[in-house]
Formats: structure tokens, C-alpha cells, sequence
């Protein structure tokens, strides 16, 4: 999990939280909470790229079969771009493994929530598909693509939360995912409860220390509240 300790917010007072509530340094203080939120998928992919002990680099090169000689038996390739089409932008993926003995090739998408709208459904599937199509042409294996949400074990759910974009047997939970990938669910699972811990004591100190939230407080509760909790 992404730490709200190691965020930066907006701190020149014109954050649309601070007007909100009509206090700047709280303003701040939700604005690095909105930003710490947004980077939990970046830093999911981060997590599991660490861990992976088939984590290889250069998919365009292999591609090219540049590094050919080079390639083990399975490889997982993250967050890089692949040119997907002479006349676009390459294009960015989040996994790319291969099975290079069973000449198979997976594309997944990694997601660290699970509730998108039809729009973005509709992105996510047309990058997978370019994707897949590249590597199912460079190596000539059989390719198919997977939408992961990390945190959600109930494909169903995924499947309405993506907009029944993709078919049932197209989605992969994140315990799945973390099979493929030969990394220890239950410790990345563990490794996000500490962070979100520390997530909830960061937030509740730093609340505490706006004088204007700690009088509302001691107005509430009808006692000061001069200490540190964590």
C-alpha cells in the first residue's frame, strides 16, 4: 500500500479540499490522501515486480528476437510499452508473461480497485488486445489476455465492475495472478495491512495536530485532547 507519510499534497493553500472545509492545512492534508489513493495501483505493480523471480526486462527486444538466447523457460515482463501499430503511440501494458516451453503468452491488466466506468472498460480491453496481438505475432504463440482486480476474489463481481467488458474466463483474481507470477500472495496481502496501518495512524496524528479540528473535537467530546494517539 502506497503511505500517505510519503505524499505530497497541494501545500499552496488553493487545494479545493482546504476550501471545503474552509482550512488549508486540512485541505493538505486530503489532498495527500487523494494522491496516496491514486498511487496504490503503481505501487501494487511495484510490490509484485520486486517479489517476481521470473521478472525479466526488454519484451520489445525479445520480441525482435534480439535476446532470444537469452529467454528462460517463463518470463514476466512489467510495465513497459510495446509498438502496437506503425501509425500510434506504443502501447503501455502492466504484465506480459511468457511460457516460452508451452510457447504461451499472457497480457494482464492489473487493477487495484474494482468498479470502473464504461469508458475505461473500454480502454483496458482495446490496449490488452493490441498488446496480445503484437506478441501473438512476433512469437507466434498462443495469446489471450486477463483483467485482474487485485483485491477482489468474487469474479462476478469483477465482470459488473468492468462493465461485463470481458467474459468470466478472461478475468483472474489477484491470489491467481500472484500463482502465475510465483509470488507469495498472503505476504504482498500482509506487506498492504502494515502499510494501511501505518496509513491509519499517520492520518489520525496529523488530523490531531490542526489546532482547529483538536478545539472541534474537545467541543465534541468535552475534554481536551492534547496527546498523541500513535
Amino acid at each position: 500500500m502506497a503511505r500517505i507519510r510519503e505524499t505530497l499534497g497541494r501545500a499552496d493553500g488553493g487545494s479545493g479540499y482546504g476550501r471545503l472545509f474552509g482550512i488549508n492545512s486540512l485541505g493538505e492534508l486530503i489532498s495527500r490522501v487523494h494522491a496516496t489513493s491514486i498511487r496504490n495501483g503503481n505501487e501494487l505493480e511495484a510490490l509484485l515486480s520486486s517479489n517476481c523471480p521470473i521478472r525479466a526486462q526488454g519484451l520489445e527486444e525479445r520480441l525482435a528476437q534480439l535476446s532470444l538466447g537469452l529467454s528462460r523457460r517463463i518470463e514476466a515482463y512489467f510495465n513497459e510499452s510495446l509498438k502496437t501499430d506503425d501509425s500510434s503511440r506504443p502501447t503501455q501494458f502492466d504484465i506480459v508473461a511468457l511460457d516460452n516451453e508451452q510457447r504461451r503468452a499472457v497480457v494482464i491488466e492489473v487493477k487495484d480497485g474494482d468498479a470502473f466506468d464504461t469508458k475505461k472498460s473500454d480502454g483496458e480491453l482495446e490496449s490488452l488486445q493490441r498488446v496480445m496481438n503484437r506478441v501473438k505475432t512476433a512469437l507466434r504463440y498462443e495469446c489471450d489476455y486477463q483483467f485482474c482486480c487485485f483485491n477482489q476474489s468474487d469474479k462476478d463481481v469483477i465482470m459488473r465492475g468492468a462493465k461485463m467488458r470481458f467474459e468470466r474466463r478472461e478475468i483472474m483474481t489477484g491470489r491467481e495472478l500472484c500463482g502465475l507470477l510465483q509470488v507469495d500472495y498472503d505476504a504482498i496481502c500482509q506487506r498492504r495491512r502494515d502499510d494501511a496501518q501505518d496509513n491509519l495512524d499517520y492520518f489520525v496524528n496529523e488530523l490531531l495536530s490542526i489546532p482547529q479540528v483538536r478545539r472541534q473535537l474537545d467541543d465534541v467530546f468535552g475534554r481536551p485532547s492534547n496527546r498523541t494517539l500513535f
